[in-house]
């Protein structure tokens, strides 16, 4: 019988030892599940984070050297299309007249266009810097509805009304 009373107590300290770690368990269950809960509760922090950082990306206006950059391709890509050219830093005689009547109409034009179609703001640095690298291309690529000469034929016409 002692062996039997033996083998009880194993029994019972084992049936013990089952019920702890099995208290054990549904207490590492219960951590895991809220480690889980709060793992996706940080998880839709960073994203709300996110999208307030993507949002106020969005609203970043150009830097002045950029809106000076956009002022500058405006005025090159004028001069381009009219093929003023300088001598000794000073615009070539040849092109004296193209600079004075037609330059700025041009320029007038290609901005207005630029407000028009791509995402340039009103001035300038009202862009944002989202769109930079689109206003420069659209500056760059820009050709007047009419093209050079007819455009240049209507503004000498506007002039001598």
């Amino acid at each position: 019988m002692s062996e039997t009373t033996e083998l009880m107590q194993v029994v019972k300290q084992t049936a013990f030892n089952v019920a702890g770690i099995s208290e054990q368990m549904g207490i590492i269950s219960t951590e895991v599940q809220n480690l889980k809960i709060e793992v996706r509760r940080q998880a839709e922090n960073i994203a709300a984070v996110n999208n307030r950082m993507q949002n106020y990306e969005d609203r970043i206006r150009l830097t002045r050297p950029q809106a000076q950059t956009v002022k500058s391709a405006i005025h090159s890509r004028a001069k381009e299309l009219l093929d003023i050219r300088y001598e000794d830093g000073i615009v070539a005689e040849e092109c004296l007249f193209a600079d004075k009547y037609f330059r700025p109409g041009f320029i007038s034009r290609l901005y207005t266009d630029a407000r028009r179609d791509s995402k340039l703001g009103t001035p300038y640095y009202e862009t944002y810097q989202r769109d930079y690298a689109e206003v420069l291309d659209y500056i760059a690529g820009w050709q007047p509805p009419t093209g050079v000469e007819g455009y240049k034929k209507y503004l000498l016409d506007r002039k001598n009304r």
